[in-house]
């Protein structure tokens, strides 16, 4: 779900909150929250120079933090016996997949994987392992 707010909280309407929001939706960025302190310095800017300054604000922030991408990811653990542990960790390394074995009794492999991707690498583990391995999620 997709929630956007933005305010001028007193400026003139459409001034500051839309032209600051604006820049955010114009280059993609989501889960953000910008917030901008004018101080004012005894010029009146007017509703143009108030939404170019606002912008302005908000990109050079923007430009000056960077933009980090993520992709959701699951986590699944995929408990096998030594015979079947080397094929496992080589599917998990080709796939390259953050993951981490713990050998005990039988080798578990808690695994990070994209959700987009969690479906395929868990049917390519069964299968190369004719349906040995337990896939807890």
């Amino acid at each position: 779900m997709l929630r956007e707010y933005q305010s001028d909280d007193g400026e003139p309407t459409g001034s500051s909150g839309k032209p600051a929001l604006n820049v955010l939706v114009q280059r993609d960025i989501r889960n953000v929250v910008a917030v901008v302190t004018r101080y004012y310095g005894g010029t009146n800017l007017g509703v143009g120079g108030l939404a170019r300054a606002y912008s302005r604000a908000v990109k050079d922030a923007v430009d000056d933090a960077g933009v980090v991408q993520t992709v959701p990811h699951e986590t699944f653990v995929v408990t096998v016996e030594y015979d079947d542990s080397g094929t496992v960790r080589g599917i998990l390394e080709s796939a390259g997949v953050e993951f981490e074995g713990i050998y005990e009794v039988d080798v578990s492999f808690e695994v990070r994987v994209p959700i987009e991707e969690g479906a395929m690498l868990r049917d390519r583990i069964r299968s190369a392992t004719s349906g040995r391995a337990d896939v807890e999620r």
